[in-house]
């Protein structure tokens, strides 16, 4: 098969991942019915409740505490904001459609925006007011048939900013681009004609000179996309897996791209089964470990590992001739592929997922691969300091201790010695992803702030949270809420200004 033919080959075989069924097991209406009365007793389900529309107009904020003097900024947030149409109320958090939010940060105070991404389902489905698209995790009943992966493309995952312009990603197709101040969607981002909805996953990264690299995950396939600087494609390389697994983020250090297949594998065991229904955890597979030398004609090493569920990871980096990462772990990777599922249908359930952080140490020149603990517990979410990334990443964690079962504070975890520093926002606080940003009045690697969002179910408030990164322990030093609260989010990126 020639590339052009494999390329859109892959757009169309994501989409047929989530062919819908009529099969549902609850009735659609019955399980909105039962999420709204949930709502009342269960104040946190909050988090997977419906926003409100929301139309980009700028609303300021009273800020508590003080903003420091050398941030400056926006903090971009994207994840599923809207799970309910008609009678219909999606069984997977996932598949809801994608809310960016931009935080406004200067020394006049803290203004915020948001609105829902204009990708083509949600425009199709906003004109019918119903759900009429697949979706990943729920079967819709009497689904349109689609043309490719961008007609179910919900792009609420993860945001990112490369060559000036703003991204909307879903790992399953097309990056959208946003207005990045209005936040308006200007249509999926088309890096070459025969490359529309071919998978281009929510966790990106950039190396030292400022490219982008980021992966694509389709059937034994692994495509690697490389963007220049100015944000033009530079190429993208299909690399044929031997074992079938799933992965979500990639990690790289130096010339080496480091991928862990988990166990997941796809087999549509029912008809109309939805891609999530249809994705089979296999642990006695074993993980599987990639690295990639891209300076060196995409060599190839495979290594294995004990099955485990690795979403995120932290900073990788190459200490002689070994390759060090940590992941955010977890034993039970059939209880992942479905996170909240229970909470989506308005029942509170605690999930032992055997969480840890494991620091992966892969040989170059011997062969070996191993994990160790470095912390037991559920953490996720890491973010680091890119100019250091030998020396401390920060977590959300105390999820285990939550009456929500969600992340209620934030560690920072030095790599080296293994300290810790630690905030607790509180049992009533549900907390989100957390950026790093670099304080430019203070140069030493690790110095800056932590700045991110958090969820009050008590007072069903969503509010921005600015710590000392060097300082995690004293609390915040400023915050501002939001009169209303919005759905709990995944990833987002700060975007620094002078």
């Amino acid at each position: 098969m020639d590339r052009r033919r494999f390329m859109q080959g892959a757009a169309l075989g994501a989409a047929a991942l989530s062919l819908p069924g009529l099969g549902w097991g609850q009735s659609p209406g019955r399980a909105a019915a039962d999420f709204n009365a949930s709502l009342r007793d269960q104040p946190w389900l909050v988090g997977w409740r419906d926003a409100a529309l929301q139309t980009g107009v700028p609303l300021e904020l009273e800020v508590q505490g003080q903003i420091p003097a050398g941030l400056r900024g926006r903090l971009y947030r994207n994840g599923p904001g809207l799970f309910s149409r008609a009678d219909l109320r999606y069984r997977h958090w996932f598949d809801g459609d994608g809310l960016i939010q931009a935080w406004n940060i200067d020394q006049g105070g803290v203004q915020h925006r948001a609105r829902f991404i204009a990708t083509s389902k949600y425009r199709s489905e906003q004109a019918t007011g119903r759900f009429t698209r697949p979706a990943a995790g729920t079967r819709v009943p009497a689904a349109k048939p689609i043309r490719n992966s961008d007609d179910l493309n919900t792009a609420n995952t993860s945001v990112i900013e490369h060559a000036g312009s703003l991204y909307a990603l879903w790992e399953g197709g097309s990056a959208h681009q946003l207005n990045a101040d209005s936040l308006e969607t200007l249509g999926p981002k088309i890096w070459r004609e025969d490359l529309q909805g071919v998978p281009f996953s929510a966790h990106p990264l950039h190396d030292a000179a400022g490219h982008l690299w980021n992966v694509g995950v389709f059937g034994n396939n692994l495509l690697v996309w490389q963007i220049e600087q100015d944000g033009e494609l530079r190429d993208i390389q299909r690399i044929e897996t031997p074992f079938p697994g799933y992965l979500h983020a990639f990690s790289m250090t130096g010339p080496f791209l480091i991928f862990v297949l988990m166990p997941y594998v796809f087999d549509p065991r029912e008809a109309g089964a939805s891609y999530f229904e249809s994705l089979h955890w296999q642990p006695e597979r074993g993980c599987r470990v990639l690295v990639v030398d891209v300076q060196n004609g995409f060599k190839q090493r495979w290594y294995g590992l004990p099955a485990g569920a690795a979403y995120h990871f932290g900073p990788a980096r190459q200490v002689g001739r070994e390759l060090m990462v940590e992941a955010c772990w977890s034993r039970n990777g059939k209880e992942m592929i479905s996170p909240f599922a229970a909470e989506m249908r308005g029942i509170s359930r605690r999930l032992d997922v055997g969480s840890s952080l494991q620091r992966i140490v892969i040989g170059l020149d011997n062969g070996r691969c191993y994990s160790e603990t470095v912390r037991s517990g559920g953490q996720d979410f890491p973010v680091w300091d890119a100019r250091a990334p030998s020396g401390s990443m920060f977590v959300l964690d105390d999820g285990d201790h939550s009456t929500s079962g969600c992340f209620r504070g934030i560690s920072r975890i030095d790599l080296q010695r293994g300290a810790v520093d630690h905030f607790d926002y509180g049992d009533h606080c549900m907390v989100e992803e957390h950026r790093f940003v670099a304080d430019p009045a203070r140069p030493r690697p690790g110095a800056g702030w932590l700045v991110g969002t958090v969820l009050d179910w008590r007072r069903q408030q969503s509010g921005l949270s600015i710590l000392d990164a060097e300082r995690l322990s004293a609390g915040p030093l400023a915050q501002a809420w939001l009169p209303h609260a919005l759905p709990l989010g995944f990833h987002g990126w700060f975007a620094a200004t002078a």
